[in-house]
């Protein structure tokens, strides 16, 4: 399995989550299901990470993918919670607004350079703190 597959995997258990919160009209079967696909759904968001860096599988593609992921479920979740009444409307606004800030940033730390982990990555420590303590 590589990270890439998880990525997907995670998003189409997302999309399934959704769709069995929607069409359950809810039933506790479907609901249940829903619920745990949403689990598998958060759970795999951190697996194609880790396979990516412990089976030297990491690329620039599958960690733009992981992004779009991230923001795909999220947008979805929230999406589904404001249409069903479960938040408010403005929730899933501020998200939307937080991730496309977000990914706008990465875009242009990204153009200067600064990508991934270590010297050019985007977090570097503090010249007057110590490492472990002052990131920023």
């Amino acid at each position: 399995m590589t990270p890439n597959r998880v990525t997907l995997a995670r998003v189409i258990a997302a999309f399934a989550a959704v769709a069995l919160f929607d069409l359950g009209a809810h039933a506790v079967a479907s609901d249940l299901a829903a619920v745990l696909l949403t689990i598998v759904a958060i759970a795999l968001d951190g697996v194609d990470g880790y396979l990516a860096r412990t089976r030297g599988m990491a690329t620039a593609f599958g960690a733009q993918l992981d992004i779009l992921g991230d923001r795909v479920v999220e947008n979805l979740f929230f999406t589904c919670f404001a249409v069903t009444g479960l938040i408010s409307l403005w929730v899933p606004v501020l998200f939307f607004v937080r991730g496309t800030l977000t990914d706008f940033l990465r875009g242009l730390a990204a153009r200067a350079g600064r990508t991934g982990f270590g010297r050019n990555s985007m977090l570097t420590p503090c010249s007057n703190a110590p490492a472990s303590v002052a990131w920023g």
